[in-house]
């Protein structure tokens, strides 16, 4: 469990630097990354850090952030770049085989594959189409041509 006043101190520089009030609350309460989360992990914890002064300041830091982004425009988080995608541990096996026999790390392998997938993809002109088309993956395509570390 961190010090409430190093997490205040991390939430009032943090506040200096988002562009939206909604990227000030996820950085501090995402429910897996969130530095309040991060520091208080347990139930427990967090009843006990909700009771502190430094969670009404962070409370605070969050409704100054509203007023200054308007409640409306600020309630929409800037792309990260970075999102979580949950897979069965037996796809995460094969992709991580995979990336080891192309010599490159588990994200690049990931992110040349959504690339070149999202690359051939033709949006459907109806709502019908989308039911009726199947993606093909292949992963052989991956094996032709030595994929470049970033």
């Amino acid at each position: 469990m961190k010090d409430p006043k190093e997490i205040l101190a991390q939430a009032e520089d943090a506040s200096r630097k988002v562009e939206t009030w909604a990227d000030l609350w996820n950085l501090l309460f995402a429910p897996e990354t969130g530095l309040v989360i991060r520091a208080y992990p347990t139930e427990a914890e967090r009843a006990w850090f909700l009771k502190t002064k430094e969670h009404k300041a962070i409370r605070e830091l969050v409704t100054a952030a509203m007023r200054r982004f308007g409640a409306v425009e600020g309630a929409t988080p800037r792309k990260s770049g970075r999102f979580l995608v949950r897979v069965p541990r037996s796809l995460h096996e094969r992709l991580e085989l995979e990336a080891a026999k192309e010599g490159v790390s588990l994200n690049q392998l990931v992110v040349y594959l959504l690339s070149a997938q999202v690359g051939t993809f033709q949006a459907p002109k109806t709502a019908s189409r989308v039911t009726s088309r199947t993606v093909h993956f292949r992963p052989a395509a991956v094996r032709k041509r030595k994929l470049q570390p970033a």
